[in-house]
């Protein structure tokens, strides 16, 4: 666990080197990286930051860029400079001073985008440009993690050479997890939206269907039964009868209830005369039928 960061700084000539050291016990300090700023004779000041090979890998340098330059480094070529030196150390600490509760990863991911200036601007570089950093850096070094656990480094960890290449392949997993992400939403609301017109396909079969069922079955079945079979069976049937059979029997009981009919009429009108002739004298003495009506009467009474 690490106590806190310390800085150290050292100089010669137009070079400085400031150090950033994790204390993570008494005397075992782990270097974490360093700033290597350099005047040239032309009077610019080139600034590298560059991260410790055993966090970060191979190379893992990069360097801002200014609009203008620091005023922090127009201070370290005054005459009466003196490099920064620390007055604690570990186990004592300022009145200020408390322990931060350990996070999680993601959690310390998240909070220290929070604390990071996002409007600097910086070029990823892949050499060191003054080789007097590097030898000044060599006197203040300091690798206790690194040797308690040499098999923790980042190109064991990580099958990349540095921080930089694994930044990058974390963006293109990324990228390709947001498109598999994306297409497998697609693929999604494509596979819901077949589903949902495949659905509504079927409800229109069956809906078509089900009318099919009821207006066509029913219109070509019933009518069938109703209209064709009876006009083929019974219309025509009833007619041939009609024509062939029952017409010349109407005819034949036609004639012969008309022949007995005439028959008993001229025989009633041949047999009884006297019928003819009672009303003849009726209607010439109608008192006289009347008394012989009543007489006829009371002698059948």
């Amino acid at each position: 666990m690490v106590d806190y960061l310390r800085v150290i700084e050292s100089v010669e000539d137009n070079t400085h080197v400031i150090v950033l050291q994790a204390v993570i016990g008494k005397d075992l300090f782990q270097d974490v990286a360093t700033i290597e700023v350099e005047r040239n004779n032309r009077n610019r000041v080139q600034v590298q930051v560059v991260g410790n090979v055993y966090m970060y890998g191979n190379n893992y340098i990069y360097e801002p860029v200014y609009v203008s330059r620091p005023v922090i480094y127009n201070t370290f070529w005054v005459h009466n400079y003196r490099p920064y030196c620390s007055n604690y150390y570990y186990n004592y600490y300022p009145s200020y001073y408390y322990a931060w509760t350990p996070y999680p990863i993601y959690t310390y991911h998240q909070n220290v985008h929070y604390h990071i200036n996002t409007n600097n601007y910086y070029y990823y570089a892949d050499t060191r440009r003054s080789q007097r950093a590097i030898a000044m850096h060599r006197s203040t070094r300091g690798n206790a993690y690194e040797n308690q656990y040499p098999n923790r480094s980042f190109t064991q960890r990580n099958n990349v050479a540095n921080r930089r290449e694994l930044a990058s392949v974390n963006t293109r997993n990324t990228a390709a997890n947001s498109t598999r992400t994306a297409s497998e939403a697609t693929s999604r609301n494509e596979t819901a939206a077949n589903s949902q017109a495949t659905t509504r396909s079927e409800g229109a079969i069956r809906t078509t269907t089900e009318p099919t069922r009821n207006n066509t079955v029913r219109s070509t079945v019933q009518p069938t039964q109703n209209n064709t079979v009876r006009n083929t069976a019974s219309v025509p049937t009833r007619s041939s009868e009609t024509n062939n059979y029952a017409a010349p029997i109407r005819s034949a009981l036609t004639s012969a209830s008309a022949s007995s009919h005439l028959n008993s009429t001229s025989s009633s009108r041949e047999r009884s005369p006297s019928m003819t002739t009672s009303r003849s004298n009726i209607s010439q003495n109608p008192t006289a039928a009347y008394q012989r009506s009543a007489s006829q009467s009371i002698s059948r009474r």
